[in-house]
């Protein structure tokens, strides 16, 4: 999928193709927990700066590491056994204060997930709406 320039770009890509209902269920869900201004700063972050350690969608566990500008590494990690998603990130604890929202790692995670595993990445995400879960600005 090419990277949208913007949020205008990116309804525009599922709006395309209506035959791919995976792609709606993946963005109706993103849609509870982000916003305009988070999704546009998923384009301008490279996939490249992402490592997924740990996927293991039947166990439920996510590990993530992304290189950040300061050159120390951002760590994602999302449990739904414990129903915890932990992230070191400013905007992630910003986002969280008041209402659970996604920052720009997390949603810049799921759009690369969707390209690799977009069935996997809907029982994911259903799952983390459909319990209350313990966001963890770490």
């Amino acid at each position: 999928m090419e990277k949208p320039s913007s949020y205008y770009d990116w309804q525009l890509s599922y709006q395309e193709n209506p035959s791919d209902s995976l792609n709606r269920k993946i963005k109706d869900i993103l849609n509870k927990y982000s916003d305009r201004k988070t999704l546009y700063k998923t384009a301008s972050i490279s996939n490249s700066l992402f490592n997924i350690e740990k996927l293991d969608f039947e166990g439920g566990i996510l590990e993530c590491s992304i290189k950040a500008e300061d050159q120390n590494k951002l760590k994602i990690i999302i449990d739904t056994k414990k129903r915890i998603i932990s992230h070191k990130c400013r905007e992630f604890k910003a986002l969280n204060n008041y209402r659970k929202k996604f920052c720009s790692h997390l949603l810049k995670l799921c759009f690369i997930l969707q390209e690799k595993a977009p069935t996997q990445l809907i029982s994911f995400l259903k799952d983390i709406t459909t319990y209350d879960y313990n966001f963890f600005p770490k």
